[in-house]
């Protein structure tokens, strides 16, 4: 499956929520867990899931953080 960043974020209200979640994608990645794709600089940052389907992976947001 592949996800734009945009609908990762897009109902972030601060920028610490953002931050947050786009260090939780760079774990992922550093995991192998996902890849990511980017036709320009700067533009939109496309993510893919390359894990095992076996994966339990899990995001959670604390609602509660800040």
């Amino acid at each position: 499956p592949l996800f734009r960043s945009r609908a990762l974020v897009g109902d972030c209200s601060m920028t610490m929520e953002v931050v947050a979640r786009f260090l939780g994608l760079l774990e992922l990645y550093r995991d192998g867990s996902v890849a990511f794709e980017q036709a320009a600089a700067l533009g939109e940052l496309h993510v893919r899931w390359i894990g095992s389907p076996d994966d339990d992976a899990e995001i959670e947001i604390d609602e509660d953080y800040g």
